[in-house]
């Protein structure tokens, strides 16, 4: 493990929270061009340092990240020559091993995944869902708007918290059914999070969507099973030593632990 300067970010990579950390992983710098973020860097949250804790074992972008306790899981993306992916990785980030888990349905990327009821899900044009240890992913035939495109995903309770096009759905995975709806006016899909019993929606109004980073940005917290929901505005500030103007995209908030 080396600590430094975490390098300017490319297109398509991950940022995951594991307990008090963040890994950043993936990502092309010029598409098509064969320059990849090959390396696994971590943020310490304690000492807020960077550290390039691991390697990928093949290229990857625009792909999915779940931890699940010591392990982060990168899901589908595509990989050299633009191939769309079906594979599903896991680092175990205290040996630093990777093993290669049961590919997905369908080849898939920038698909909805988040850890629900111990399993993980990913949403896009259908839902599926892995086990710790199955042996292939399971498909859910659930009723959701897939064509207003699920973007983000997170848990609340035991339940899925899904963002799309102009509303947030909370919706049971087992037994399917839609248990709210939150409807956002004259939005595009937020970026979510859950704490406490709400959800934590985030907006970036400026028309340039491709560098979030200092801009000012809404925030709204709706609270399920009400009808309130309290807005604000804040300014989003980098991590120490986070190059400006290398973010090209802001993954999913990350749920807290």
């Amino acid at each position: 493990m080396s600590a430094g300067r975490l390098p300017p970010l490319p297109q398509g990579f991950t940022a995951t929270a594991i307990g008090c950390d963040l890994y950043i992983c993936g990502g092309e710098y010029e598409l098509g061009h064969n320059t990849w973020f090959n390396d696994v860097w971590r943020y310490d949250g304690i000492t807020q340092c960077w550290h390039k804790v691991h390697r990928l074992p093949a290229p990857r972008r625009h792909h999915s990240a779940v931890s699940w306790g010591d392990d982060l899981y990168l899901i589908g993306g595509f990989g050299r020559y633009r191939v769309l992916l079906d594979n599903v990785q896991r680092l175990n980030i205290n040996t630093g091993e990777w093993s290669d888990m049961p590919p997905l349905l369908e080849p898939t990327f920038m698909a909805a995944a988040t850890l629900c009821r111990d399993r993980i899900y990913v949403i896009k044009n259908h839902m599926e869902y892995l086990s710790r240890d199955a042996k292939q992913w399971t498909r859910i035939e659930a009723n959701l708007p897939f064509q207003l495109g699920i973007r983000y995903a997170a848990t609340i309770g035991r339940n899925l918290c899904l963002s799309m096009v102009g509303k947030i759905i909370i919706f049971s995975p087992e037994p399917c059914y839609v248990i709210d709806t939150h409807v956002v006016q004259n939005r595009k899909c937020a970026q979510i999070a859950v704490c406490n019993g709400a959800v934590y929606l985030l907006f970036n109004d400026n028309q340039d969507s491709s560098h979030i980073l200092g801009q000012q940005l809404s925030l709204e917290r709706w609270q399920p099973d009400s009808e309130k929901t309290e807005r604000d505005t804040i300014i989003m500030l980098p991590l120490p030593h986070l190059h400006l103007s290398s973010i090209h995209t802001m993954p999913a908030l990350p749920q807290p632990r």
